[in-house]
């Protein structure tokens, strides 16, 4: 097969998509049970498992290539295709074995799908990723069709045709369970998007923007000091992409795909629907000044970090500008002329927290006021469904009470 032969690379990973769901990867009962099981944990609902086209691997050295010999391929092009694995014996067997299977897209123009172009596994071994265990997720490896950095997962697919058509936000989140968990929470008004097993890079968020037009993104990590970190690092380039980001505020500890597992769908609902308050060029700007708070009570201190927010601050519409100085000044006794004079001074510079990367248009949407953030700040989620969506035969679940923004706070515990 010659490594340009694209269209064999597509057929062979559709073969392998519909072998993986339509027959569980030839799996025995009761490994599909205990694949059901995790999916059934995790609160998905049945719509949203079938069409992100969720599959499993069977715990089997050779259930897909078998498979796929039987449609005539070789054992070349089922290794330059990366289903196929040659081991210490140079026999060619499955990569993929006992892992949930979700099938990475190509990202494609509204209105349609994009082709199945690689896999990111996630092992059902319970002590995966630890030391002499298989890794928790493994990917598909480079090839003439896939490249980790250059495809989101959930684009090109069937949730997010449908998101698009509804006017649904995309939400950038870290895992695949994530993106499910978006999805499954109001698939009419959000889908999830993830970089899938690498940091976020500028042609993914091109990509990103691309399925957001005019819709805006929100950001959605996982709320530990590496989630909140990523989180930071996606601003640049959602902006160089042309994007205003919101930020989700969640429960530390967790994850959205933990949200709605734990409190259900309602909770991780309200949390998305919280980010249109919380704008993520606040959380840039705060982490941004607090790289010099043991300076702040000397002068020089404060217009070192009044210039350092400058570009930024340059970057935004003007009212959205100017009422992030007003939050600066009070959250960190920054003075507002000060702050005013650099964010004046950036602007005659042309500065920008994206390297003016692109043209950009300011965001459309009404910033919230003050007195609309505080309103909501003050109001706890509300109570979660009695149970999530369930596939066919549900196992009992009991879904913990949802947290309140007032108690995290009261107990020291901060939504972020």
């Amino acid at each position: 097969m010659s490594p340009t032969d694209h269209a064999q690379l597509y057929a062979m990973h559709d073969q392998a998509q519909r072998f993986y769901t339509r027959g569980w990867g030839g799996a025995q009962n009761r490994d599909i049970a205990r694949f059901l099981s995790e999916v059934q944990r995790r609160g998905i609902t049945t719509e949203t498992f079938t069409k992100y086209q969720v599959g499993y691997a069977a715990p089997s050295w050779t259930a897909l290539t078998s498979h796929l010999r039987g449609l005539g391929y070789t054992d070349e092009q089922l290794l330059e295709s990366g289903l196929g694995l040659k081991t210490s014996r140079d026999t060619v067997v499955d990569r993929f074995r006992d892992r949930v299977m979700f099938p990475v897209t190509s990202a494609a123009p509204a209105g349609e799908l994009g082709h199945v172009v690689g896999f990111s596994g996630r092992s059902l071994d319970p002590n995966a990723g630890a030391e002499g265990a298989p890794p928790r997720y493994l990917d598909s490896p480079a090839t003439p069709i896939y490249r980790k950095g250059e495809h989101v997962f959930g684009l090109g697919s069937m949730p997010e045709l449908d998101g698009r058509a509804a006017g649904a936000v995309p939400v950038l989140v870290e895992g695949r369970w994530d993106v499910l968990a978006v999805t499954s929470a109001d698939p009419g008004r959000y889908y999830g998007v993830a970089p899938g097993g690498t940091a976020l890079t500028q042609h993914q968020a091109h990509l990103i923007a691309a399925s957001a037009v005019g819709r805006g993104v929100i950001v959605a990590p996982d709320e530990d000091e590496a989630g909140r970190a990523a989180a930071l690092a996606a601003y640049p380039l959602l902006r160089a992409a042309g994007v205003h980001p919101d930020r989700a505020p969640g429960v530390p500890g967790h994850d959205p795909s933990d949200l709605l597992a734990q409190y259900g769908p309602a909770t991780l609902a309200s949390s998305l629907a919280a980010a249109q308050t919380r704008p993520l060029v606040a959380a840039v700007l705060g982490d941004t000044v607090s790289r010099h708070r043991d300076r702040l009570q000397w002068a020089e201190g404060r217009v070192a970090a009044a210039r350092a927010v400058a570009p930024i601050l340059a970057d935004l519409p003007p009212a959205v500008a100017r009422w992030q100085m007003n939050e600066l000044a009070s959250a960190h006794g920054l003075d507002h002329d000060l702050l005013m004079r650099e964010y004046l001074a950036a602007q005659t510079a042309g500065g920008d927290a994206r390297g003016r990367a692109g043209s950009d248009e300011p965001s459309q949407r009404q910033m919230t006021t003050p007195a609309t953030a505080a309103s909501l700040a003050a109001t706890a989620y509300p109570a979660p469904l009695s149970g999530a969506p369930r596939l066919d035969n549900p196992l009992p679940v009991t879904a913990a009470p949802a947290p309140a923004i007032a108690q995290l706070a009261a107990s020291g515990r901060r939504l972020r």
